[in-house]
């Protein structure tokens, strides 16, 4: 009898172990599940909130630009160069040449800033002077002015400045005459390697990439981008276009 109450107790002291044991697996992967989810929200977090700094610094960049424009808008109009001719007589005005240097100083981010006729001539180029002959008819910012009377700014895709040859962004606003015509462009055109600048704060996040995106979906920047891919389109099944189409 002792032989066998010895197996029955021994049988039930080895399910009593396989019962810790595989409780003690269970609160081993509950507890490994769980730092992983405290991992992924704090990631998720994380990136959010870097994400929407970048987003504030990009938004700030942009918004000093445009405060620009309009200043160097409300300039033209007081010089009364709202008419074709008295616009492209401004390639002679040294005094208009240096305002611009003057806007230019306040633009901490900004290369360059130049004047652009209607015919896609630069009237004026704060890289140089006097102003060389510069045909830009071919640049996507041009074309897109050319086409539409849009009161916003454009964002260029990345190119080689003609002055320097550095990887540019162009930001551009279209100009108009007295009648409401079109007369030309203001261009400030800021370094690819500004935004670089900005954006390699997130290398502080294993895995992580910037896009900086034209509202139709053109890739202006991605950071870190070794295939170059400026210019090119976002998939059209990406969730990306259905967070523009409602607002966001």
């Amino acid at each position: 009898m002792s032989v066998l109450a010895d197996r029955s107790r021994f049988r039930f002291l080895v399910a009593i172990a396989a019962g810790l044991l595989t409780a003690a697996v269970f609160a081993i992967g509950l507890t490994v599940w769980w730092l992983r989810s405290d991992e992924i929200g704090d990631a998720t977090r994380d990136t959010g909130n870097l994400a929407t700094v970048l987003a504030e610094q990009t938004n700030l960049a942009v918004q000093s630009i445009d405060l620009v424009f309009n200043d160097i808008q409300e300039r033209l109009e007081n010089l009364g160069a709202r008419t074709q001719d008295n616009f492209g007589h401004l390639q002679q005005d040294k005094n208009t040449y240096d305002s611009l240097l003057d806007n230019l100083s306040h633009l901490s981010q900004a290369a360059l800033i130049s004047l652009i006729d209607k015919n896609g001539q630069v009237v004026i180029v704060t890289q140089k002077w006097p102003t060389p002959p510069i045909d830009l008819t071919n640049r996507d910012y041009f074309q897109h002015f050319k086409n539409s009377d849009d009161k916003g700014i454009y964002v260029g895709n990345p190119v080689a400045d003609h002055t320097t040859g550095l990887e540019t962004i162009f930001f551009a606003k279209r100009i108009n005459d007295s009648n409401n015509e079109f007369l030309g462009l203001i261009v400030v055109g800021v370094r690819v390697t500004y935004f670089q600048r900005i954006y390699n704060s997130i290398t502080s996040l294993p895995d992580q990439i910037f896009l900086l995106l034209r509202n139709d979906g053109t890739v202006i920047l991605r950071y870190p981008d070794p295939k170059d891919r400026g210019g090119k389109m976002m998939p059209e099944g990406s969730p990306w276009h259905l967070l523009v189409s409602q607002g966001g």
